[in-house]
């Protein structure tokens, strides 16, 4: 483990990418207040250039503190490899207490940046991962993946009650697989407190809105049939009363 001055340190390309959210207020200041008075008790992890990979925030916080020096273990590392991003996604996760809207909106960075599949790669592309190594990755098991993937259907509204506790996520989840339309109708109805919907509440909900969109799609085909069948009929007339007209008489169709 080794002292390095702070203006040294540059923070991973991908830092702000993947975790655009800080702290909230009153955990920031608390991370703050005690680096002043203890410091940096573990150390960052940096590449041999300087880059950090696990510490961003106990960086900031260091700087906002008033330090000049903090403590880092050196990896032998390109600042790129997988190895790397895997250390810098994961002590993020361990460090930064992300609530699960945020950890969803990583998991949909990763998956566009990344094109996440399942099964095996077979185009060529190299940065394509297995969806079983994202799991990895994050932590969480591929259906975790999943349902937190889903969130990012939602609403923003609906999202920042996730953020502030307020809805579950299980609940949540069903609601995201509506329509964004369909969600603005229900928030316009319930208000906040559609977070007292439970997880059934919610499902039956989601069954009940999606029969009767069904319904009206079917209704919808049905209709643009008739319509079609009426407008055929018409042209059917019209051909009959062109032929009545130019064949000569006494003729029969």
């Amino acid at each position: 483990m080794n002292q390095v001055p702070i203006q040294l340190l540059k923070p991973h390309p991908k830092n702000k990418e993947y975790y655009p959210d800080t702290l909230p207020e009153n955990l920031w200041n608390e991370l703050v207040r005690d680096i002043r008075e203890n410091g940096v008790i573990n150390p960052l992890i940096i590449t041999p250039d300087y880059t950090v990979l696990a510490g961003h925030l106990r960086l900031e916080a260091a700087q906002q503190a008033g330090l000049t020096h903090v403590p880092v273990v050196i990896r032998d590392v390109d600042p790129d490899s997988d190895e790397a991003v895997e250390l810098f996604i994961k002590d993020n996760l361990l460090r930064r207490q992300l609530n699960d809207m945020q950890v969803a909106r990583l998991v949909r960075a990763l998956k566009e940046k990344h094109g996440v599949k399942r099964g095996r790669p077979n185009n060529g592309n190299n940065n394509i991962i297995k969806q079983d190594k994202m799991s990895e990755l994050i932590g969480l098991n591929e259906k975790q993946l999943r349902r937190l993937d889903k969130l990012n259907d939602l609403i923003p509204e609906l999202q920042s009650l996730i953020e502030s506790g307020k809805l579950g996520t299980t609940a949540a989840y069903e609601l995201a697989f509506l329509t964004p339309e369909t969600q603005k109708q229900l928030l316009a109805v319930y208000g906040e407190s559609i977070s007292d919907l439970k997880q059934f509440e919610t499902k039956e909900l989601r069954k009940k809105i999606e029969e009767k969109e069904q319904l009206e799609k079917e209704l919808e085909k049905a209709q643009a049939i008739a319509k079609e069948m009426k407008t055929t009929k018409k042209l059917i007339r019209r051909w009959k009363k062109n032929c009545a007209r130019t064949l000569p008489t006494g003729t029969t169709e």
